[in-house]
Protein backbone atom coordinates (compact mmCIF):
# COMPACT_ATOMS: atom_id res chain seq x y z
CA UNK A 1 0.00 0.00 0.00
CA UNK A 2 1.45 3.36 -0.94
CA UNK A 3 0.68 6.71 0.59
CA UNK A 4 2.14 10.14 1.13
CA UNK A 5 3.72 11.68 4.15
CA UNK A 6 1.41 14.65 4.58
CA UNK A 7 4.13 16.90 6.01
CA UNK A 8 6.88 16.30 3.47
CA UNK A 9 4.77 15.07 0.50
CA UNK A 10 7.21 12.22 -0.11
CA UNK A 11 6.15 8.74 -1.04
CA UNK A 12 6.46 5.97 1.54
CA UNK A 13 5.36 2.37 1.82
CA UNK A 14 3.01 1.15 4.50
CA UNK A 15 2.61 -2.49 5.41
CA UNK A 16 -0.58 -2.93 7.37
CA UNK A 17 -1.39 -6.60 7.65
CA UNK A 18 -4.97 -7.37 8.52
CA UNK A 19 -6.55 -10.79 8.48
CA UNK A 20 -10.24 -11.19 7.75
CA UNK A 21 -12.48 -14.14 6.96
CA UNK A 22 -14.02 -14.02 3.47
CA UNK A 23 -17.56 -14.71 4.71
CA UNK A 24 -17.28 -11.71 7.06
CA UNK A 25 -16.09 -9.24 4.42
CA UNK A 26 -18.90 -10.30 2.06
CA UNK A 27 -21.53 -9.21 4.60
CA UNK A 28 -22.96 -6.43 2.38
CA UNK A 29 -22.27 -8.10 -1.00
CA UNK A 30 -24.95 -10.09 -2.77
CA UNK A 31 -22.98 -12.68 -4.78
CA UNK A 32 -24.47 -14.24 -7.89
CA UNK A 33 -22.69 -17.44 -6.85
CA UNK A 34 -19.77 -18.60 -4.75
CA UNK A 35 -17.40 -21.53 -5.12
CA UNK A 36 -14.89 -22.68 -2.57
CA UNK A 37 -14.30 -22.07 1.11
CA UNK A 38 -15.97 -18.91 2.43
CA UNK A 39 -14.03 -19.39 5.69
CA UNK A 40 -10.84 -18.55 3.75
CA UNK A 41 -8.59 -15.97 5.42
CA UNK A 42 -7.85 -12.80 3.44
CA UNK A 43 -4.99 -10.46 4.33
CA UNK A 44 -5.08 -7.97 1.45
CA UNK A 45 -7.45 -6.59 -1.19
CA UNK A 46 -6.15 -5.91 -4.70
CA UNK A 47 -7.60 -4.79 -8.02
CA UNK A 48 -4.12 -4.74 -9.60
CA UNK A 49 -2.70 -8.23 -10.21
CA UNK A 50 0.84 -6.85 -10.09
CA UNK A 51 0.61 -6.24 -6.35
CA UNK A 52 -1.10 -9.49 -5.33
CA UNK A 53 0.69 -11.39 -2.57
CA UNK A 54 -0.01 -14.64 -0.73
CA UNK A 55 -3.43 -14.53 0.92
CA UNK A 56 -4.80 -11.66 -1.18
CA UNK A 57 -8.31 -11.28 -2.53
CA UNK A 58 -8.10 -10.19 -6.17
CA UNK A 59 -11.07 -8.20 -7.43
CA UNK A 60 -11.25 -8.37 -11.23
CA UNK A 61 -12.51 -5.02 -12.53
CA UNK A 62 -13.32 -4.32 -16.17
CA UNK A 63 -11.60 -1.10 -17.22
CA UNK A 64 -11.67 0.91 -20.42
CA UNK A 65 -8.22 -0.33 -21.47
CA UNK A 66 -7.82 -3.71 -19.76
CA UNK A 67 -10.05 -6.25 -18.11
CA UNK A 68 -9.03 -7.58 -14.70
CA UNK A 69 -10.62 -10.90 -15.63
CA UNK A 70 -7.68 -11.43 -18.00
CA UNK A 71 -5.34 -11.38 -14.99
CA UNK A 72 -7.11 -13.89 -12.73
CA UNK A 73 -4.60 -16.68 -13.48
CA UNK A 74 -1.69 -14.32 -12.82
CA UNK A 75 -3.24 -13.25 -9.51
CA UNK A 76 -3.65 -16.89 -8.44
CA UNK A 77 -0.06 -17.67 -9.44
CA UNK A 78 1.09 -14.76 -7.26
CA UNK A 79 -0.83 -16.09 -4.24
CA UNK A 80 -4.43 -14.82 -4.43
CA UNK A 81 -6.70 -17.18 -2.49
CA UNK A 82 -9.93 -15.33 -3.31
CA UNK A 83 -11.17 -14.12 -6.69
CA UNK A 84 -14.05 -11.67 -6.93
CA UNK A 85 -15.28 -11.41 -10.52
CA UNK A 86 -18.25 -10.66 -12.73
CA UNK A 87 -17.78 -13.83 -14.79
CA UNK A 88 -16.24 -17.02 -13.46
CA UNK A 89 -13.18 -18.36 -15.27
CA UNK A 90 -13.59 -21.55 -17.29
CA UNK A 91 -11.24 -23.41 -14.96
CA UNK A 92 -12.13 -23.34 -11.26
CA UNK A 93 -8.95 -24.10 -9.33
CA UNK A 94 -8.80 -26.16 -6.14
CA UNK A 95 -8.05 -24.19 -2.98
CA UNK A 96 -9.31 -20.89 -4.43
CA UNK A 97 -12.57 -19.24 -3.36
CA UNK A 98 -14.52 -17.56 -6.16
CA UNK A 99 -17.20 -14.92 -5.64
CA UNK A 100 -19.20 -13.94 -8.70
CA UNK A 101 -20.83 -10.51 -8.45
CA UNK A 102 -22.87 -8.31 -10.75
CA UNK A 103 -20.52 -5.29 -10.49
CA UNK A 104 -16.90 -5.63 -9.38
CA UNK A 105 -16.32 -1.90 -8.67
CA UNK A 106 -19.34 -1.77 -6.35
CA UNK A 107 -18.32 -5.04 -4.70
CA UNK A 108 -14.77 -3.69 -4.22
CA UNK A 109 -16.10 -0.77 -2.20
CA UNK A 110 -18.41 -2.93 -0.08
CA UNK A 111 -15.70 -5.54 0.55
CA UNK A 112 -13.13 -2.87 1.45
CA UNK A 113 -15.60 -1.27 3.84
CA UNK A 114 -16.05 -4.56 5.72
CA UNK A 115 -12.35 -5.51 5.46
CA UNK A 116 -11.31 -2.28 7.19
CA UNK A 117 -14.13 -2.58 9.76
CA UNK A 118 -16.43 0.07 8.30
CA UNK A 119 -14.16 3.10 8.66
CA UNK A 120 -16.80 5.40 7.19
CA UNK A 121 -18.75 5.13 10.44
CA UNK A 122 -16.08 7.33 12.06
CA UNK A 123 -14.65 8.84 8.88
CA UNK A 124 -15.43 12.33 7.68
CA UNK A 125 -16.06 12.37 3.93
CA UNK A 126 -15.82 15.36 1.60
CA UNK A 127 -17.67 14.98 -1.70
CA UNK A 128 -17.25 17.38 -4.59
CA UNK A 129 -19.72 17.69 -7.46
CA UNK A 130 -20.12 19.92 -10.46
CA UNK A 131 -19.20 20.27 -14.10
CA UNK A 132 -15.80 21.94 -13.89
CA UNK A 133 -13.01 22.27 -11.32
CA UNK A 134 -13.63 19.14 -9.25
CA UNK A 135 -10.03 17.86 -9.44
CA UNK A 136 -8.52 21.25 -8.60
CA UNK A 137 -10.97 21.74 -5.73
CA UNK A 138 -10.20 18.23 -4.43
CA UNK A 139 -6.44 18.91 -4.54
CA UNK A 140 -6.83 22.25 -2.72
CA UNK A 141 -9.03 20.74 -0.02
CA UNK A 142 -6.62 17.81 0.35
CA UNK A 143 -3.61 20.15 0.64
CA UNK A 144 -5.27 22.21 3.37
CA UNK A 145 -6.79 19.37 5.41
CA UNK A 146 -3.67 17.17 5.22
CA UNK A 147 -1.79 19.79 7.25
CA UNK A 148 -3.78 18.77 10.33
CA UNK A 149 -5.48 15.45 9.50
CA UNK A 150 -4.60 12.06 8.02
CA UNK A 151 -6.35 12.27 4.64
CA UNK A 152 -6.93 10.10 1.58
CA UNK A 153 -7.99 11.44 -1.79
CA UNK A 154 -8.39 10.02 -5.26
CA UNK A 155 -5.22 10.15 -7.33
CA UNK A 156 -5.23 12.77 -10.09
CA UNK A 157 -8.57 12.85 -11.86
CA UNK A 158 -9.55 9.25 -11.14
CA UNK A 159 -12.84 10.41 -9.64
CA UNK A 160 -14.77 7.59 -11.30
CA UNK A 161 -15.98 4.02 -10.79
CA UNK A 162 -12.34 2.81 -10.82
CA UNK A 163 -10.56 5.56 -8.88
CA UNK A 164 -13.05 5.81 -6.04
CA UNK A 165 -12.86 2.07 -5.14
CA UNK A 166 -9.05 2.35 -5.35
CA UNK A 167 -9.17 5.19 -2.86
CA UNK A 168 -11.56 3.28 -0.62
CA UNK A 169 -9.18 0.31 -0.71
CA UNK A 170 -6.40 2.58 0.58
CA UNK A 171 -8.34 3.94 3.57
CA UNK A 172 -7.08 2.62 6.90
CA UNK A 173 -8.30 2.98 10.47
CA UNK A 174 -6.02 5.95 11.05
CA UNK A 175 -7.51 7.95 8.13
CA UNK A 176 -9.46 10.95 9.44
CA UNK A 177 -10.89 12.40 6.22
CA UNK A 178 -11.60 10.96 2.77
CA UNK A 179 -11.86 13.39 -0.13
Amino acid sequence: NTGYNNNKRTKYNTAIRLMRILRDILINVKPVTTKGDLAMAVNRLCIDSRIVTAGSAFIAVRGTVSDGHSFIDKAITQGAKVIVCESLPKEIKEGIAYVQVIGSPTAAGLIADAFYEFPSKQLKVVGITGTNGKTTTKELIHAVLSKKYKTKATTGNLNNHIGVPLTILSITKDTDIAI
